[in-house]
């Protein structure tokens, strides 16, 4: 009967670290086409010609922008992922084993510096709304851009 209840927990925690890996693998392919198709997009000036935008607004805007871009194109994968590292931690603790693959992976990474994200989107939606949704309209604005090239060929403004 006790082989029977290891055995039993052992398939748990694999299926359980499989899942971990699975998702892992996922997250991390569609953060590289994300990236990718970022670095190979660069916004240029005349796109925002005709808003009427401070350049500090418009690097906010970019910023907070380029972030949301990202966040839509990488879906839910990354919230999975942490999900199922969390799951499987809590899987081998509830067992009395270890977790090392999913250790790195805590709400700390996920959530570590979700105050500066709230603090750009803060500043973002201080942008007189005519002008967020001047640049909401733009196409390339709701796809992944690089955000340091972009804003080096806006240049001095």
């Amino acid at each position: 009967m006790q082989l029977m209840k290891k055995k039993k927990e052992n398939e748990i925690i694999s299926f359980a670290l499989k899942d971990f890996l699975d998702k892992k693998e996922k997250t991390e392919n569609i953060i590289k086409v994300c990236r990718e198709k970022e670095k190979n997009t660069v916004l240029t000036p005349s796109l925002f010609q005709k808003i009427s935008i401070s350049s500090r607004e418009l690097e906010i805007a970019l910023f907070f922008l380029s972030r949301k871009a990202r966040d839509t194109c990488e879906g839910d994968h990354l919230a999975r992922f942490f999900v199922a590292a969390s799951r499987y931690r809590q899987t081998a603790k509830h067992f009395e084993k270890e977790a090392p693959e999913a250790q790195p992976y805590t709400g700390d990474m996920l959530f570590g510096s979700s105050w500066r994200d709230l603090g750009i989107k803060l500043d973002y939606e201080s942008i007189n709304i005519k002008s967020r949704q001047a640049l909401e309209k733009i196409p390339a604005m709701n796809k992944p851009f690089d955000l340091h090239k972009t804003l080096e060929a806006l240049g001095p403004r």
